[in-house]
Formats: structure tokens, C-alpha cells, sequence
């Protein structure tokens, strides 16, 4: 381990990020696969931007490729809904 000279601190040697077999020039190696998981599902937010009578903010359902969400009269109307969704899935 080497010492900060300022702060006097330990500091642990960095690791060198070198492959351990060397490929020479010609060598061609396949390009990486994307990862491509899951599509992210529907998500319940609240929306301060739209009030019911009472002035509390509505349950939406934020679908994937939509920007818009789907606003709900209230929270248990969104739950029952994204509950649907999901059964779905």
C-alpha cells in the first residue's frame, strides 16, 4: 500500500484492467450482445399536476411507450386497474 503525501492516508494499489491472453491484430472477435431483460411494466404514480375537488393529487398508470399517463378518479380505481394489467402479462 502507498502513502497519500497530503493526507497521509493508505491508499490501495489500482487494478490494472489488462487481458491475460493478448489477441494480436487480426484476430477478429464478436462484438458484445445487448442485454435486452424484460419490458419495464405499467407504473402507478401520483399526479400533483391534476387535482380532484378535494385539491389531493389523482392516482394515474404510466404505461410504457405512452407519455401520457392515465389519470383515476382514486387510488383504489388505479390499483384495480394496474392489477388487470399485470394480470395479463
Amino acid at each position: 500500500m502507498t502513502y497519500c503525501p497530503t493526507c497521509g492516508r493508505r491508499h490501495r494499489p489500482r487494478r490494472v484492467s489488462v487481458p491475460t491472453a493478448q489477441l494480436d491484430l487480426l484476430t477478429w472477435v464478436p462484438p458484445a450482445r445487448p442485454h435486452r431483460g424484460t419490458a419495464p411494466g405499467p407504473r402507478l404514480v401520483l399526479l400533483h399536476g391534476c387535482l380532484d375537488a378535494e385539491g389531493e393529487p389523482r392516482a394515474g398508470i404510466i404505461d410504457p411507450g405512452r407519455r401520457v399517463p392515465r389519470a383515476f378518479a382514486n387510488m383504489a380505481a388505479a390499483v384495480a386497474e394496474l392489477r388487470r394489467m399485470e394480470a395479463g402479462r
